[in-house]
């Protein structure tokens, strides 16, 4: 499947290609984005093209749908954002993006995960989406209960490590993860239905 270009004030989040395995070797390879995660930055060039041609697979497979965020009038990939585990029989999906530390701040990565939920209920029928967040990174707490995000468990890691990084072993120290999850037309805090909605990550890595 060719993913849809989606557009918003700042951002622009298309299909990776083969010419943006650089840039995300610069980005996946830094350590301080994958500190949270459950598995180490990438450590060479060939493991973004693996990456890459995961990233392929898993839109070929319709399973994972993985959009590069790039700058309005640069086109300069800064991050990714991920709808995962895609199931169309229960409609529902795990969110997650990645987003370059020195563009951390800026608010790109709320940006990028409203635009791509909002896309996953208008578009693929979705009616939940998750979000499975270290509970240290508050950053990424923040963030999805500013989208509305309801937390369901946490729970302590097992020695299996998934593709999202959120369970496992991690550089030498359990992790914990704290599923969060958001229904369309779930109401907020203050009685109103937010715009993004969903239950239910590769998503861990939200930013």
């Amino acid at each position: 499947m060719v993913l849809p270009t989606i557009r918003t004030s700042r951002l622009v989040l298309r299909a990776i290609t083969p010419h943006d395995v650089d840039a995300l070797f610069g980005i996946f390879g830094d350590p301080e984005l994958t500190r949270y995660w459950g598995h180490p930055s990438l450590a060479n060039r060939a493991a973004a093209e693996t990456l890459f041609e995961a990233i392929q697979a898993g839109a070929a497979s319709g399973e994972l749908f993985q959009w590069g965020i790039t700058l309005c009038g640069t086109g300069d990939l800064i991050g990714t954002c991920t709808l995962a585990s895609l199931d169309r029989q229960h409609r529902r999906a795990e969110i997650g993006a990645a987003l370059a530390p020195k563009n951390h701040g800026q608010g790109y990565a709320e940006e990028a995960v409203r635009a791509v939920i909002n896309h996953g209920f208008d578009e693929l029928g979705l009616h939940r989406v998750t979000a499975d967040v270290d509970p240290r990174n508050v950053p990424a707490l923040r963030l999805v209960e500013r989208l509305g995000f309801r937390k369901e468990v946490c729970c302590a890691s097992t020695t299996s490590t998934r593709r999202s990084g959120r369970t496992g072993s991690c550089s030498g120290f359990w992790s914990a993860s704290g599923v969060r999850a958001v229904r369309r037309g779930l109401p907020d805090a203050e009685g109103e239905a937010p715009k993004v909605a969903a239950e239910g990550s590769r998503g861990s890595e939200t930013t």
